[in-house]
């Protein structure tokens, strides 16, 4: 991957709740014989602390899995390449609720309110 790329804006920062975006592709890579996308911006909140990654779609294609990799980029694992430089994401919410929801709950159980 190439170095010298921004790292990605993290839109799930600042929002929670926004569910889809536009962004432009930076880069083009393969992670384990996947075709993966990096990001200008994106939605998708990659695998950490425990929480599984979000799923969804870009451009209508299925997101398999999403890496933040050491340079603080977020890579997006596609089901098969996508072609262009322009994209829409959209991620699953019943998918990122169920975590989500589940954290606050096992956090306000330990009292730490």
């Amino acid at each position: 991957m190439n170095e010298s790329v921004l790292m990605t804006k993290k839109l799930y920062l600042n929002d929670p709740y926004l569910q889809n975006c536009s962004a432009e592709i930076v880069e083009q890579t393969q992670v384990h014989s996947k075709p993966g996308i990096i990001l200008d911006q994106t939605v998708f909140f990659p695998a950490s602390g425990g929480q599984p990654h979000d799923t969804g779609w870009v451009n209508g294609v299925e997101v398999i899995d999403v890496l933040e990799v050491q340079n603080q980029q977020i890579v997006h694992l596609l089901e098969k390449p996508l072609i262009g430089s322009q994209v829409v994401c959209g991620i699953s919410w019943e998918m990122r609720r169920r975590p989500t929801a589940a954290s606050l709950g096992r956090w306000l159980s330990c009292g730490k309110t």
